[in-house]
């Protein structure tokens, strides 16, 4: 897993993402970037980027 705070950050950057993320965004990212879950909702809270319209309850 490619679990480093730096290549988050340019994930969402890359993906125009600026003060909220859809969970099916998420999952489109942790996948591309082989990111794990749990570390990158983690990354996502703490730089206050809300996670939004999650269906599947992964990044609650």
């Amino acid at each position: 897993m490619n679990d480093d705070p730096k290549l988050y950050q340019k994930a969402i950057d890359e993906s125009g993402i600026r003060e909220s993320i859809s969970c099916a965004q998420a999952m489109a990212l942790c996948n591309k970037y082989q990111f794990s879950r749990i570390p990158f909702r983690k990354y996502c809270d703490t730089h206050n980027i809300k996670f939004s319209n999650c269906s599947f309850g992964c990044f609650k």
